[in-house]
């Protein structure tokens, strides 16, 4: 199993992942690059909608 796939298997990893994407988004606004922080929003908002919190 690659390690991507480990990490989408626990609630830590995907924790890992949505704090990725925030940081992307923060980045994206001191940048001022809203049009950057809103396709990465939606990015967050479709990753959140498939992959449900886990129990593990």
């Amino acid at each position: 199993m690659l390690e991507r796939d480990f990490t989408m298997q626990t609630a830590d990893g995907q924790m890992r992942i949505k704090s990725m994407i925030r940081d992307d988004i923060a980045e994206a606004l001191r940048e001022g690059d809203l049009y950057r922080a809103a396709l990465l929003k939606n990015v967050l908002r479709h990753f959140i909608e498939i992959h449900p919190p886990t129990t593990n």
